[in-house]
């Protein structure tokens, strides 16, 4: 038994007992001293008693250094010019991507991963081979980890400051999290299979020349495939050097995190308690392809997205739980606007992230039945939804429902654009359970008056409130006009002054009573339907109903809770005081137009026809089975060959609403709503020019 061992370590220990400098060289360390250093020397990089990355980063300045270079500056500085948000590929950004979708959302975190000179660019330092390679990428590895302690460094000290500095580091996932989503990135980097790395992106170039051209391993691969995405070589090389990397990634943290001082490690061992072993491949896999690899890093940022949501869900909810903790519709004017201010901000927060949902789901959905299969999770998942309340109830210390990352297990009671209210979370509604219907308080003076609601010149309008309408008083009526002009059946051009907001204008002059039904005089020409429409019409109702009755995604009146007038202030635009939504047209059906931003280069004219006329369609039928039955008569009336004057005032109601959507003049300030207009426009604009191009063509072959 050695009695004088009271050293704290073997090293500690040694260096007291073998104090002789045998064998020292005129200017040298000592041999012995080296040798004691060797014993904790492991393959790849060398450790020293604080966390194992010296080789690699020797001090503060190097990781100052290389922060300070392009491809590698963090989050921080993305912070101080406020730019931290969830991107994706569009219109303007990111269309040298070919295989990327806009469905796919990536962090400010991954374009702001660390991988300088990865790309073979520079000659100091110079990355042209494997070994250049595996000096660089702990080099990188480290100072990723770096950046990121920097970043909660500087969050949690911005977070006692002012709401604006604060607001600048939105990025909320937890530290150990972020530390996993870079790990797993670098990983897809050097395997090939990162979504924001193609084949002709500088860095896939220079990691296609280092494995095939100047690699040091033998493999049985021929040289010419041995440097492709997912080849045996990239993935021994990341397999041998993913726990340096992992370790590199940790000591970078703490340098970051704690001022620079390894041994004051009190705030990185806190952050970095769940990230001690390497991450696992099993918990996100790599995939065994390319489009595997790809689609497992969609969901993996999908994951991460999550995670980021419910923490700002939990600290919007709280703020407006607050505000309205103590309020009641009948309160005084005081609470009413505070309450209601909150509210509007709560659902201004909702409205940025609730169509960044929409759009993943539908990249997920891509690929739900194949790629998915070999994924832990998603593989038992019943759909988007299912996935993220898996996914991010791992992150629960406890089963307590108070957990801030169970945001995606309560499904909504609202219809998503497609229609699946399953595939909604309740997290992404308006107005929270927790304020029990206060964003939606009723206080006027009386009861809300009817938005009044102007088909187009000259239509004929009933002083009959409709079925959903009936909460409004019938209005005195007015003398009929002499002359009524036949409804335009044709969409007009933008330019055309909108009478729908005249009407808004002067809604509380009594409505016009209708005029008589036309005459059978009429001409034929006037009332019968176009052949391609009356075959588009009689094809999509005659579908078979999915499982709520509805058809394309769009649900029966009968679905769910019919719902009231909404008064709510912040759902319209800002001139729009005083506008309340009557439940018709909440439950508006607007799925097949809703996807007409999807791939939208590759759309026609005719596929906003289709997609108008197919919404139409289905509105108006299941509008119909509502108004038949709670209007036993109404069936009789349309076997005599006349539809009734009451639902004919819903249809004309329902006809200006899509002409609102389709112009741009809807009131609302729905985020869907305004996409929809939006697109109709980027479609139109698209074929017109694709249109000139060609007369432009025609002239010059002509000439």
């Amino acid at each position: 038994m050695v009695t004088d061992y009271t050293g704290t370590n073997a090293t500690d220990y040694l260096n007291r007992k073998f104090t002789a400098s045998c064998g020292d060289k005129p200017g040298g360390s000592s041999v012995v001293q080296r040798n004691i250093q060797l014993l904790e020397k492991k393959a790849y990089y060398d450790a020293d008693k604080h966390c194992g990355c010296t080789k690699f980063i020797e001090n503060d300045d190097k990781y100052i250094n290389i922060s300070s270079k392009d491809n590698c500056k963090g989050l921080v500085k993305e912070a101080n010019t406020g730019a931290i948000k969830w991107q994706n590929k569009g219109p303007n950004n990111y269309n040298n991507l070919k295989e990327l979708t806009e469905e796919v959302l990536f962090p400010s975190r991954r374009l702001r991963i660390c991988f300088h000179a990865l790309d073979g660019n520079y000659t100091d330092p110079e990355v042209k081979d494997e070994n250049g390679l595996r000096k660089r990428l702990m080099e990188v590895a480290a100072t990723e980890g770096y950046n990121l302690g920097q970043y909660y460094k500087e969050k949690n000290e911005k977070e006692k400051e002012t709401k604006a500095e604060a607001d600048k580091y939105s990025y909320d996932v937890q530290p150990c999290s972020a530390m996993k989503y870079s790990f797993y990135d670098i990983r897809d980097i050097i395997i090939g299979y990162d979504n924001l790395e193609e084949d002709k992106q500088d860095i896939e170039k220079n990691m296609k020349k280092i494995f095939s051209k100047n690699r040091t391993s033998v493999v049985k691969e021929s040289d010419s495939s041995t440097g492709n995405p997912g080849s045996s070589v990239r993935t021994e090389f990341w397999n041998k050097n993913k726990e340096c990397v992992w370790n590199a990634m940790k000591c970078g943290y703490k340098r970051g995190r704690d001022d620079g001082n390894s041994g004051n490690s009190a705030r990185s061992d806190e952050d970095l308690k769940k990230c001690g072993s390497v991450p696992s491949d099993d918990d996100y896999p790599m995939g065994k392809n390319r489009d595997e690899g790809t689609a497992y890093q969609f969901l993996r940022w999908f994951t991460e997205w999550g995670e980021d949501f419910c923490k700002h869900k939990k600290k919007e909810l709280q703020k407006l739980v607050g505000a309205c903790n103590d309020y009641t519709c009948a309160d005084n004017k005081d609470k009413r606007k505070k309450c209601t201010d909150a509210c509007t901000q709560y659902k201004k927060f909702i409205s940025e992230w609730k169509p960044q949902y929409e759009k993943q789901i539908k990249k997920y959905g891509e690929n739900n039945d194949e790629i998915y299969s070999e994924n832990p999770v998603a593989k038992g998942a019943k759909d988007a939804r299912d996935y993220l309340d898996k996914q991010l109830q791992k992150f629960c210390e406890n089963k307590s429902e108070d957990c801030e990352y169970r945001c995606m297990k309560d499904v909504s009671t609202q219809s998503l654009t497609d229609g699946n209210s399953q595939n909604m979370p309740a997290s992404l509604d308006d107005e929270p359970k927790e304020v029990e219907g206060k964003c939606n308080c009723q206080v006027p003076t009386g009861r809300p008056r009817a938005r009044r609601e102007t088909p187009s010149p000259g239509a004929p309008l009933t002083a009959k409130a409709t079925t959903s309408e009936k909460e409004a008083k019938r209005a005195p009526s007015t003398k009929p006009p002499k002359k009524v002009e036949k409804p335009r059946t044709e969409i007009q051009s933008p330019a055309r002054k909108r009478t729908r907001r005249a009407a808004q204008q002067t809604r509380t002059q009594p409505v016009r009573e209708a005029p008589q039904a036309r005459t059978s005089t009429s001409t034929s020409t006037s009332t019968s339907t176009p052949p391609d429409v009356a075959t588009m019409v009689k094809d999509i109702l005659s579908r078979e109903p999915d499982i709520n009755g509805g058809i394309e995604k769009c649900n029966p009146k009968t679905y769910g809770t019919y719902p009231k007038w909404d008064c709510n202030v912040g759902k319209y635009k800002e001139n729009e005081k005083g506008a309340c939504m009557p439940p018709r047209r909440q439950k508006l059906c607007i799925n097949n137009i809703q996807y007409l931003n999807y791939q939208t280069k590759n759309k026609l004219e005719k596929d906003i026809k289709e997609a108008f006329i197919k919404c139409a369609a289905i509105e108006t039928y299941f509008f119909w089975l509502k108004y038949k039955r709670e209007n036993p008569t109404a069936e009789n009336e349309l076997k005599n060959g006349r539809i009734p004057d009451e639902f004919k005032r819903i249809m004309y109601y329902t006809y200006g609403d899509y002409k609102d959507i389709f112009f741009g003049t809807d009131i609302s300030n729905e985020n869907k709503i305004i996409t929809i207009t939006n697109s109709v426009t980027t479609i139109l604009k698209n074929e017109n020019n694709k249109k000139q191009q060609d007369k432009k063509k025609k002239r010059g072959r002509i000439t």
